[in-house]
C-alpha cells in the first residue's frame, strides 16, 4: 500500500506541471493527494485517516504530519534559528548557512538545528561548545580528507545537544551543526 502511495504522490507531482489549476488524485481506496495549481503546497491522507502537508519552495518550506490520532508534527527548514532558539550561543565569528536551519515540533520534543560556518579549526570550536555544556563528552576523527570533532552534552533545562564541527581537507571553513532536542513534559 505504502508503495502505491508514493507512486501516486509521484505522479501528482509529476502531472503538477502540466495542468493550469490545482488538483487531487484518489486512488479509489482512501489515499488522496492534493497540490495546488503553483506546486508550492501539497497534501496527502491515507486510508488510516494519516494526513501530512508540505509548503514551500527551494529555499525552504514547512512540512507538516497529523497521524490519525490528531498529533501533529511539523519540520521547517530554511528558517533562521536564533541563539534563544538554541539556548546557546553562536560560536563567535560564525556565519549562518542559508539552507541548514531547522525547526521541528512533534508531540515528544523540540529540536531546533542550526548549521554555521567558520574558518577556524574544528577542535576550537569543539572546546568552546564543551566549555557551555553540562556532562560534555567530545571525540575526534580525522583522515586525509577532513577533520571532525563532535561534542554531546546537556542545558540547565535537560536539553540534549550534540555539536559537529568538521572541516574537509581543501576547505577554507569548518561547517558548524548544533542540534539541541528539548523532551516534551507528559
Amino acid at each position: 500500500m505504502v508503495r502505491g502511495f508514493l507512486l501516486l504522490a509521484g505522479l501528482v507531482v509529476c502531472t503538477v506541471g502540466c495542468m493550469s489549476g490545482g488538483t487531487t488524485f484518489d486512488d479509489g481506496k482512501g489515499n488522496k493527494v492534493s497540490v495546488d495549481a503553483n506546486g508550492t503546497k501539497m497534501s496527502a491522507t491515507d486510508d488510516k485517516g494519516n494526513s501530512s502537508s508540505l509548503e514551500g519552495n527551494t529555499a525552504g518550506g514547512t512540512v507538516k504530519v497529523t497521524d490519525a490520532q490528531g498529533k501533529t508534527s511539523t519540520m521547517t527548514s530554511g528558517t533562521t534559528v536564533s541563539e534563544a532558539d538554541l539556548g546557546l550561543p553562536f560560536y563567535p565569528g560564525s556565519s549562518e548557512k542559508s539552507t541548514g536551519s531547522i525547526k521541528t515540533d512533534t508531540p515528544e520534543n523540540t529540536t531546533v538545528m542550526s548549521a554555521r560556518s567558520t574558518a577556524d579549526d574544528p577542535l576550537k570550536v569543539s572546546e568552546f561548545y564543551k566549555a557551555k555544556l553540562k556532562n560534555a563528552t567530545a571525540s575526534s576523527v580525522s583522515s586525509d580528507a577532513s577533520k571532525s570533532e563532535m561534542v554531546s552534552g546537556e542545558l540547565e533545562n535537560g536539553a540534549k545537544v550534540q555539536v559537529g564541527a568538521v572541516k574537509n581537507k581543501d576547505a577554507t571553513t569548518t561547517d558548524i551543526t548544533v542540534v539541541v532536542t528539548l523532551e516534551k513534559k507528559k
